[in-house]
């Protein structure tokens, strides 16, 4: 049985991988995409909470989650729903993909893998 470190080391090795699937999706359908915020140290992840803009236990902190930077024509999308076309392709990807559209408070550019004990 793989101990608790590599099986950690082996979910971020399939969410990197998916989120390599997702990009170059993304630039097959003619979007521009580039990488915001993947990892985040949990001090940072604590701040943030306290500041409203995170959780403090972040998907980031374990490098399972990274936010995407959308743009068209030129322009960086802030907009949850310009990114509604990629949060459903990367549902579609695995079944531990959540996208942050889909968050109570929505996030649109940020897309994450939750624990497979929680799926």
């Amino acid at each position: 049985m793989a101990s608790g470190n590599s099986l950690r080391v082996q979910q971020q090795a399939d969410f990197a991988r998916t989120l390599c699937h997702l990009i170059l999706w993304a630039q097959q359908q003619g979007l521009t995409t580039t990488l915001g915020e993947v990892e985040r140290p949990t001090i940072l992840a604590e701040l943030y909470s306290k500041m409203g803009k995170g959780i403090k236990d972040s998907q980031h902190c374990d490098r399972l989650a990274a936010d995407l930077r959308l743009y068209l024509r030129g322009v960086y999308q802030e907009d949850t729903q310009a990114y509604a076309r990629m949060g459903e392709q990367w549902k579609k990807l695995d079944k531990r993909a959540r996208w942050g559209g889909d968050f109570a408070k929505p996030d649109g550019n940020h897309f994450e893998f939750i624990d497979e004990e929680r799926v």
